[in-house]
């Protein structure tokens, strides 16, 4: 067995590298509705506060990048006359493949013996 050897850059009170590049933190709905309903707030003569966006990345521990994404995304929404929303959207998951059992039958076992050969055979990522 190897013995653990700790990194002098990871630093374990946060379970990220220090000095690197990392995933920032990812707002939940609720504080991400929280996030817009305070910009609207601060929201007047189509222009918000000096100041606002910076205040409320300070607050919730991200980029005012992010703040600003989140606003930029609920003005989108209300510009094509949607109801203002900025939850979070789903990405990935496992992708479906929908085959043919007749097809699958119709192959030689040899050939379907294993999951890369199969999916070779019927033109499918494996």
């Amino acid at each position: 067995m190897a013995a653990a050897v700790e990194c002098e850059h990871f630093n374990n009170n946060t379970s990220s590298f220090v000095g690197g590049t990392t995933k920032g933190k990812s707002l939940k709905n609720s504080e991400k509705k929280e996030i817009v309903h305070k910009l609207s707030l601060d929201y007047n003569n189509n222009m918000l506060k000096r100041g606002s966006i910076n205040i409320l990345a300070t607050d919730y521990g991200v980029s005012r990048i992010t703040i600003d994404n989140i606003w930029k995304e609920v003005q989108q929404s209300i510009k094509d006359g949607e109801q203002p929303n900025a939850d979070r959207k789903y990405k990935g998951g496992n992708q479906k493949y929908v085959f043919d059992l007749e097809k699958v039958r119709s192959i030689p076992l040899h050939l379907r013996t294993n999951i890369r050969t199969l999916a070779c055979q019927l033109n499918a990522r494996k």
